[in-house]
Protein backbone atom coordinates (compact mmCIF):
# COMPACT_ATOMS: atom_id res chain seq x y z
CA UNK A 1 0.00 0.00 0.00
CA UNK A 2 1.22 3.66 -0.97
CA UNK A 3 0.19 4.99 2.28
CA UNK A 4 0.34 3.00 5.29
CA UNK A 5 -1.54 4.89 7.70
CA UNK A 6 -4.74 4.52 5.42
CA UNK A 7 -5.71 1.01 4.54
CA UNK A 8 -8.55 -0.61 2.52
CA UNK A 9 -9.39 -4.24 2.44
CA UNK A 10 -12.38 -5.35 0.36
CA UNK A 11 -14.47 -8.39 -0.01
CA UNK A 12 -17.11 -9.04 -2.56
CA UNK A 13 -18.33 -12.27 -1.75
CA UNK A 14 -21.71 -12.78 -0.04
CA UNK A 15 -21.75 -13.86 3.77
CA UNK A 16 -23.79 -13.71 6.55
CA UNK A 17 -21.52 -13.49 9.03
CA UNK A 18 -17.91 -11.90 8.43
CA UNK A 19 -15.00 -11.90 11.08
CA UNK A 20 -11.88 -8.85 10.90
CA UNK A 21 -8.43 -9.21 12.31
CA UNK A 22 -5.73 -7.05 12.81
CA UNK A 23 -2.65 -7.86 12.37
CA UNK A 24 0.32 -5.69 13.96
CA UNK A 25 3.43 -4.92 12.58
CA UNK A 26 5.18 -4.49 15.88
CA UNK A 27 4.96 -0.70 15.46
CA UNK A 28 3.52 1.25 18.54
CA UNK A 29 0.56 3.48 17.71
CA UNK A 30 -3.22 3.24 17.90
CA UNK A 31 -5.73 3.08 14.55
CA UNK A 32 -9.07 3.02 13.85
CA UNK A 33 -11.41 0.22 11.77
CA UNK A 34 -14.44 1.34 9.80
CA UNK A 35 -16.71 -1.54 8.73
CA UNK A 36 -18.66 -0.78 5.91
CA UNK A 37 -21.05 -2.92 3.65
CA UNK A 38 -22.24 -1.97 0.17
CA UNK A 39 -25.80 -2.80 -1.41
CA UNK A 40 -25.23 -4.44 -4.77
CA UNK A 41 -28.56 -3.18 -5.98
CA UNK A 42 -29.07 0.70 -4.85
CA UNK A 43 -24.69 0.54 -4.80
CA UNK A 44 -25.09 2.17 -1.75
CA UNK A 45 -22.61 1.88 1.54
CA UNK A 46 -23.64 1.50 4.94
CA UNK A 47 -21.30 2.44 7.90
CA UNK A 48 -21.81 -0.84 10.22
CA UNK A 49 -19.33 0.38 13.33
CA UNK A 50 -16.38 2.03 14.24
CA UNK A 51 -13.71 0.25 16.74
CA UNK A 52 -10.37 1.75 18.20
CA UNK A 53 -7.73 -0.30 18.36
CA UNK A 54 -3.90 -0.30 19.77
CA UNK A 55 -0.66 -1.44 17.94
CA UNK A 56 1.86 -2.75 20.74
CA UNK A 57 5.75 -2.55 19.57
CA UNK A 58 8.89 -4.34 21.12
CA UNK A 59 9.34 -4.16 25.07
CA UNK A 60 11.83 -1.13 25.48
CA UNK A 61 10.83 -0.78 29.79
CA UNK A 62 10.73 -3.40 32.77
CA UNK A 63 9.68 -1.32 35.79
CA UNK A 64 7.65 -2.88 39.21
CA UNK A 65 4.05 -2.02 39.26
CA UNK A 66 3.29 -3.22 42.72
CA UNK A 67 4.90 -3.57 45.93
CA UNK A 68 3.94 -5.91 48.67
CA UNK A 69 6.48 -7.73 50.95
CA UNK A 70 10.23 -6.47 51.17
CA UNK A 71 11.18 -8.58 54.16
CA UNK A 72 12.24 -11.87 53.63
CA UNK A 73 12.49 -14.89 56.39
CA UNK A 74 15.99 -16.56 56.08
CA UNK A 75 15.74 -19.62 54.50
CA UNK A 76 12.26 -19.02 53.24
CA UNK A 77 10.70 -17.60 50.14
CA UNK A 78 8.58 -14.67 50.26
CA UNK A 79 5.44 -14.57 47.78
CA UNK A 80 4.37 -16.67 44.99
CA UNK A 81 5.19 -16.91 41.46
CA UNK A 82 2.11 -17.75 39.78
CA UNK A 83 -0.01 -17.51 36.85
CA UNK A 84 -3.74 -18.10 38.12
CA UNK A 85 -4.49 -15.20 40.79
CA UNK A 86 -7.44 -15.96 42.99
CA UNK A 87 -8.86 -16.12 46.48
CA UNK A 88 -7.26 -19.38 47.01
CA UNK A 89 -4.17 -19.50 48.71
CA UNK A 90 -4.11 -15.62 48.59
CA UNK A 91 -2.41 -14.34 51.80
CA UNK A 92 -4.78 -14.02 54.84
CA UNK A 93 -5.08 -13.93 58.12
CA UNK A 94 -8.43 -14.77 58.97
CA UNK A 95 -8.90 -18.74 57.62
CA UNK A 96 -8.39 -21.52 60.40
CA UNK A 97 -4.84 -22.07 58.51
CA UNK A 98 -3.76 -18.92 57.57
CA UNK A 99 -1.60 -18.43 54.42
CA UNK A 100 1.42 -16.62 54.81
CA UNK A 101 3.47 -14.57 52.68
CA UNK A 102 5.99 -17.49 53.31
CA UNK A 103 3.64 -20.10 52.91
CA UNK A 104 4.63 -23.25 50.28
CA UNK A 105 1.20 -22.56 48.94
CA UNK A 106 0.88 -19.11 48.46
CA UNK A 107 -0.16 -17.23 44.95
CA UNK A 108 0.11 -13.87 46.42
CA UNK A 109 3.43 -12.23 45.12
CA UNK A 110 5.89 -10.25 46.78
CA UNK A 111 5.85 -8.06 43.94
CA UNK A 112 4.82 -7.00 40.45
CA UNK A 113 6.59 -5.97 37.25
CA UNK A 114 5.29 -4.88 33.86
CA UNK A 115 7.07 -5.45 30.57
CA UNK A 116 6.36 -2.00 28.62
CA UNK A 117 6.65 -0.84 24.85
CA UNK A 118 7.94 2.39 24.22
CA UNK A 119 4.06 3.75 24.35
CA UNK A 120 3.85 2.68 27.74
CA UNK A 121 1.24 -0.54 26.42
CA UNK A 122 1.60 -3.97 28.39
CA UNK A 123 3.31 -6.47 26.29
CA UNK A 124 5.03 -10.13 27.05
CA UNK A 125 8.55 -10.53 27.39
CA UNK A 126 8.37 -13.18 24.60
CA UNK A 127 8.66 -9.88 22.71
CA UNK A 128 11.64 -9.40 23.97
CA UNK A 129 13.08 -13.37 23.01
CA UNK A 130 12.38 -14.20 26.94
CA UNK A 131 9.98 -16.21 27.96
CA UNK A 132 9.90 -14.86 31.49
CA UNK A 133 12.03 -12.02 33.31
CA UNK A 134 14.73 -13.55 34.95
CA UNK A 135 15.27 -12.69 38.85
CA UNK A 136 19.27 -12.49 40.14
CA UNK A 137 20.69 -10.89 43.09
CA UNK A 138 23.18 -8.70 44.02
CA UNK A 139 24.42 -10.57 47.19
CA UNK A 140 24.04 -14.75 47.06
CA UNK A 141 24.79 -14.42 50.69
CA UNK A 142 21.43 -12.51 51.35
CA UNK A 143 18.83 -14.04 48.38
CA UNK A 144 19.50 -16.61 46.12
CA UNK A 145 17.15 -14.54 43.57
CA UNK A 146 13.83 -15.18 42.76
CA UNK A 147 11.18 -16.38 40.08
CA UNK A 148 8.26 -14.43 37.88
CA UNK A 149 4.98 -16.22 36.00
CA UNK A 150 2.98 -14.02 33.22
CA UNK A 151 -0.34 -13.27 35.11
CA UNK A 152 -2.94 -14.72 32.90
CA UNK A 153 -5.66 -11.77 33.80
CA UNK A 154 -8.44 -13.81 34.80
CA UNK A 155 -9.36 -12.80 38.03
CA UNK A 156 -10.95 -9.42 38.24
CA UNK A 157 -9.83 -9.00 42.01
CA UNK A 158 -6.49 -10.19 42.26
CA UNK A 159 -4.61 -9.98 38.76
CA UNK A 160 -2.47 -6.65 38.05
CA UNK A 161 -3.27 -7.73 33.77
CA UNK A 162 -6.28 -7.02 32.37
CA UNK A 163 -5.87 -9.71 29.36
CA UNK A 164 -2.78 -11.96 30.42
CA UNK A 165 -0.47 -9.38 28.59
CA UNK A 166 2.73 -8.09 30.55
CA UNK A 167 2.37 -8.29 34.09
CA UNK A 168 4.40 -10.84 36.11
CA UNK A 169 3.98 -12.17 39.77
CA UNK A 170 7.62 -12.51 41.67
CA UNK A 171 8.87 -14.00 44.02
CA UNK A 172 11.99 -13.84 46.06
CA UNK A 173 13.92 -15.99 48.59
CA UNK A 174 16.58 -15.50 51.52
CA UNK A 175 19.18 -17.99 51.78
CA UNK A 176 19.66 -20.17 55.11
CA UNK A 177 22.72 -18.43 56.57
CA UNK A 178 21.41 -15.19 55.42
CA UNK A 179 21.52 -12.42 58.73
CA UNK A 180 18.98 -9.95 60.14
CA UNK A 181 19.37 -6.55 58.81
CA UNK A 182 21.30 -7.64 55.71
CA UNK A 183 20.28 -6.83 52.03
CA UNK A 184 19.98 -7.68 48.54
CA UNK A 185 19.15 -6.10 45.34
CA UNK A 186 17.31 -8.10 43.21
CA UNK A 187 17.33 -7.17 39.11
CA UNK A 188 14.82 -8.13 37.27
CA UNK A 189 15.70 -8.31 33.81
CA UNK A 190 14.38 -9.56 29.81
CA UNK A 191 16.44 -9.45 26.78
CA UNK A 192 16.57 -6.43 24.88
CA UNK A 193 14.75 -6.48 21.33
CA UNK A 194 16.84 -6.46 18.39
CA UNK A 195 20.02 -6.67 20.51
CA UNK A 196 23.07 -8.35 18.98
CA UNK A 197 25.56 -7.09 22.46
CA UNK A 198 23.44 -9.15 25.00
CA UNK A 199 21.65 -5.96 26.28
CA UNK A 200 18.93 -6.42 28.71
CA UNK A 201 16.26 -4.23 29.93
CA UNK A 202 15.88 -4.56 33.73
CA UNK A 203 14.51 -3.03 37.35
CA UNK A 204 15.74 -3.19 40.35
CA UNK A 205 14.06 -4.61 43.50
CA UNK A 206 15.65 -3.88 47.33
CA UNK A 207 14.87 -6.77 50.02
CA UNK A 208 15.81 -7.53 53.67
CA UNK A 209 16.73 -9.71 56.46
CA UNK A 210 14.41 -9.87 59.00
CA UNK A 211 13.92 -12.55 62.10
CA UNK A 212 11.51 -13.60 64.17
CA UNK A 213 9.95 -11.56 67.34
CA UNK A 214 11.39 -10.40 69.91
CA UNK A 215 10.48 -7.09 71.15
CA UNK A 216 6.42 -6.25 70.49
CA UNK A 217 4.66 -3.16 71.29
CA UNK A 218 1.38 -2.03 71.11
CA UNK A 219 0.48 1.74 70.77
CA UNK A 220 -2.34 4.41 70.12
CA UNK A 221 -2.56 6.75 67.86
CA UNK A 222 -2.74 9.27 70.41
CA UNK A 223 -3.37 9.56 74.01
CA UNK A 224 -7.17 10.99 74.57
CA UNK A 225 -9.57 10.53 72.28
CA UNK A 226 -13.43 12.19 72.18
CA UNK A 227 -16.24 9.93 72.58
CA UNK A 228 -16.53 7.56 69.92
CA UNK A 229 -13.62 9.44 68.28
CA UNK A 230 -11.91 7.14 65.45
CA UNK A 231 -8.54 5.36 66.72
CA UNK A 232 -5.89 3.54 65.50
CA UNK A 233 -3.71 0.92 67.41
CA UNK A 234 -0.63 -0.36 65.60
CA UNK A 235 1.24 -3.30 66.75
CA UNK A 236 5.00 -3.51 65.95
CA UNK A 237 7.58 -5.86 66.17
CA UNK A 238 11.57 -5.96 65.79
CA UNK A 239 14.07 -9.41 66.46
CA UNK A 240 16.64 -9.82 68.24
CA UNK A 241 18.56 -7.75 66.23
CA UNK A 242 16.73 -4.97 66.49
CA UNK A 243 15.31 -4.81 63.45
CA UNK A 244 11.62 -5.21 61.52
CA UNK A 245 10.46 -8.99 61.48
CA UNK A 246 9.66 -10.71 58.64
CA UNK A 247 6.79 -10.00 56.23
CA UNK A 248 4.15 -12.88 57.54
CA UNK A 249 5.41 -12.90 61.28
CA UNK A 250 2.16 -13.52 63.40
CA UNK A 251 0.94 -10.05 65.19
CA UNK A 252 -1.15 -11.16 68.49
CA UNK A 253 -4.72 -10.37 68.51
CA UNK A 254 -5.55 -7.20 71.18
CA UNK A 255 -8.46 -7.03 73.40
CA UNK A 256 -9.87 -4.27 75.15
CA UNK A 257 -10.63 -3.43 79.00
CA UNK A 258 -13.37 -1.05 78.13
CA UNK A 259 -16.17 -1.78 75.00
CA UNK A 260 -15.23 0.26 72.13
CA UNK A 261 -16.94 0.71 68.44
CA UNK A 262 -15.92 -2.07 65.83
CA UNK A 263 -14.47 -5.47 66.35
CA UNK A 264 -11.38 -5.92 68.40
CA UNK A 265 -8.20 -6.58 66.08
CA UNK A 266 -7.26 -10.33 65.54
CA UNK A 267 -4.31 -11.97 65.16
CA UNK A 268 -2.60 -10.67 61.79
CA UNK A 269 0.46 -10.23 59.93
CA UNK A 270 3.79 -7.82 60.21
CA UNK A 271 4.53 -6.12 57.04
CA UNK A 272 7.38 -3.83 57.09
CA UNK A 273 7.34 -4.66 60.99
CA UNK A 274 4.01 -3.07 61.70
CA UNK A 275 0.12 -3.63 61.19
CA UNK A 276 -2.55 -1.24 61.61
CA UNK A 277 -5.94 -1.65 62.71
CA UNK A 278 -6.91 0.95 59.86
CA UNK A 279 -8.64 -0.69 56.59
CA UNK A 280 -7.03 -0.70 52.82
CA UNK A 281 -8.53 2.83 52.76
CA UNK A 282 -7.09 4.00 55.66
CA UNK A 283 -10.62 4.88 57.46
CA UNK A 284 -10.81 3.89 61.08
CA UNK A 285 -12.39 0.64 62.18
CA UNK A 286 -12.02 1.08 65.84
CA UNK A 287 -13.69 3.94 67.96
CA UNK A 288 -12.87 5.08 71.02
CA UNK A 289 -15.06 4.23 74.09
CA UNK A 290 -18.26 6.28 75.21
CA UNK A 291 -17.01 6.00 79.08
CA UNK A 292 -14.93 8.47 80.44
CA UNK A 293 -11.63 7.57 81.84
CA UNK A 294 -8.55 4.81 81.10
CA UNK A 295 -8.84 2.72 78.40
CA UNK A 296 -6.06 -0.16 77.81
CA UNK A 297 -5.30 -2.52 74.80
CA UNK A 298 -3.72 -5.28 75.70
CA UNK A 299 -2.01 -8.39 73.75
CA UNK A 300 -0.02 -11.57 74.32
CA UNK A 301 3.27 -10.96 72.62
CA UNK A 302 7.20 -10.97 73.03
CA UNK A 303 9.49 -8.58 75.14
CA UNK A 304 13.13 -9.24 75.09
CA UNK A 305 12.43 -13.18 73.53
CA UNK A 306 9.99 -13.77 76.40
CA UNK A 307 6.59 -14.24 76.43
CA UNK A 308 4.91 -11.13 77.92
CA UNK A 309 2.20 -9.04 78.27
CA UNK A 310 2.13 -5.80 75.71
CA UNK A 311 -0.56 -2.78 76.24
CA UNK A 312 -1.12 0.53 75.61
CA UNK A 313 -2.83 3.37 77.39
CA UNK A 314 -5.18 5.86 76.11
CA UNK A 315 -8.01 7.97 77.61
CA UNK A 316 -11.52 9.67 77.38
CA UNK A 317 -11.75 12.77 79.11
CA UNK A 318 -14.09 13.93 81.36
CA UNK A 319 -15.35 17.30 79.82
CA UNK A 320 -14.36 19.84 81.97
CA UNK A 321 -17.38 22.15 83.58
CA UNK A 322 -16.55 25.74 83.57
CA UNK A 323 -16.07 27.21 86.90
CA UNK A 324 -18.53 30.01 87.94
CA UNK A 325 -16.98 32.55 90.02
CA UNK A 326 -19.69 33.54 92.20
CA UNK A 327 -20.34 37.53 92.64
CA UNK A 328 -18.51 39.58 94.98
CA UNK A 329 -20.89 40.51 97.82
CA UNK A 330 -22.56 43.78 97.71
CA UNK A 331 -21.85 46.03 100.68
CA UNK A 332 -24.78 47.28 102.46
CA UNK A 333 -25.25 50.62 103.90
CA UNK A 334 -26.83 52.89 106.91
CA UNK A 335 -26.84 56.30 106.95
CA UNK A 336 -28.10 58.30 110.12
CA UNK A 337 -28.58 62.13 110.41
CA UNK A 338 -26.99 63.81 113.31
CA UNK A 339 -25.97 67.06 113.39
CA UNK A 340 -23.78 68.54 110.84
CA UNK A 341 -22.04 64.99 110.65
CA UNK A 342 -23.50 62.30 108.81
CA UNK A 343 -22.63 58.72 110.34
CA UNK A 344 -22.23 55.48 107.97
CA UNK A 345 -22.26 51.89 108.78
CA UNK A 346 -22.64 48.20 106.99
CA UNK A 347 -21.00 45.33 106.23
CA UNK A 348 -18.39 44.66 103.19
CA UNK A 349 -16.12 41.92 102.21
CA UNK A 350 -13.10 41.81 104.69
CA UNK A 351 -9.73 41.66 102.84
CA UNK A 352 -10.93 43.52 99.83
CA UNK A 353 -9.92 46.83 100.41
CA UNK A 354 -11.36 50.07 101.89
CA UNK A 355 -14.68 51.87 101.77
CA UNK A 356 -15.00 54.40 99.31
CA UNK A 357 -18.29 56.87 99.41
CA UNK A 358 -20.34 58.50 96.92
CA UNK A 359 -22.82 61.09 97.06
CA UNK A 360 -25.23 63.31 94.45
CA UNK A 361 -27.79 65.88 94.94
CA UNK A 362 -31.58 64.52 94.26
CA UNK A 363 -32.48 65.58 91.01
CA UNK A 364 -29.10 65.78 89.66
CA UNK A 365 -27.42 62.37 88.12
CA UNK A 366 -23.65 63.04 88.62
CA UNK A 367 -22.44 61.26 91.57
CA UNK A 368 -19.59 62.94 93.70
CA UNK A 369 -16.30 60.79 95.19
CA UNK A 370 -15.75 62.21 98.58
CA UNK A 371 -12.02 61.84 99.30
CA UNK A 372 -12.20 60.41 103.22
CA UNK A 373 -12.82 56.47 102.85
CA UNK A 374 -13.69 53.82 105.08
CA UNK A 375 -11.99 51.04 106.60
CA UNK A 376 -13.50 47.37 106.59
CA UNK A 377 -12.97 45.85 110.01
CA UNK A 378 -13.23 41.70 110.48
CA UNK A 379 -15.39 40.27 109.98
CA UNK A 380 -16.52 42.52 107.56
CA UNK A 381 -17.92 46.15 108.94
CA UNK A 382 -17.47 49.47 108.48
CA UNK A 383 -17.85 52.66 110.73
CA UNK A 384 -17.43 56.40 110.17
CA UNK A 385 -18.55 60.17 109.79
CA UNK A 386 -18.60 62.71 107.17
CA UNK A 387 -19.78 66.33 107.06
CA UNK A 388 -23.48 66.27 106.07
CA UNK A 389 -23.88 67.57 102.78
CA UNK A 390 -25.87 70.41 102.08
CA UNK A 391 -29.77 69.97 100.77
CA UNK A 392 -31.44 66.40 100.12
CA UNK A 393 -28.91 63.86 98.93
CA UNK A 394 -28.31 60.91 97.27
CA UNK A 395 -25.26 58.47 98.92
CA UNK A 396 -24.01 55.06 98.26
CA UNK A 397 -20.49 53.30 99.07
CA UNK A 398 -18.39 51.45 97.03
CA UNK A 399 -15.66 48.59 98.21
CA UNK A 400 -12.28 48.93 96.40
CA UNK A 401 -11.61 45.67 95.77
CA UNK A 402 -14.94 43.60 94.78
CA UNK A 403 -15.98 47.06 92.83
CA UNK A 404 -19.47 46.71 94.19
CA UNK A 405 -22.18 49.30 94.71
CA UNK A 406 -23.82 49.51 97.87
CA UNK A 407 -27.84 50.16 98.38
CA UNK A 408 -28.59 53.91 98.10
CA UNK A 409 -29.44 56.07 100.70
CA UNK A 410 -31.75 59.32 101.23
CA UNK A 411 -30.55 61.62 103.36
CA UNK A 412 -33.38 64.73 103.90
CA UNK A 413 -31.93 67.77 104.98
Amino acid sequence: DTNPSTRVVEESVTRSVTYAHIFSDGTTGTGTLTIRVRDNTTLETFTLGTFNFTSTGNAASVEVSTTRYTIGRAGFTTGGAVSSLSVTNWVTATAATPITPISTSVSTPAFVVVVKDSAGNPVTAANAGSSTPVVTSSNSAVSSGGQCALDDGLDTTYSSSKNGIGYYNCNFTIVQTATSGSTATLTVAIDKPGSTTGEELTATYTVTVGGVPATEKVEFNKATYEQGEGITVTRSAVDASGNSVYDGAIAPALTFNKQIGGSAPGAAFYIGGKTSSNNSLGAATLFAPVTFGTFTATASGKVAGANATITATASVPAPVVPVVEAPAEKPTLTATLSGSRLFLSGTAVDGEGDIIIYVKRVGQTAWKERAKTLEVAAPGDFNGSIKAPRGNTVIRVKQEGTGQFSNQVLVLR
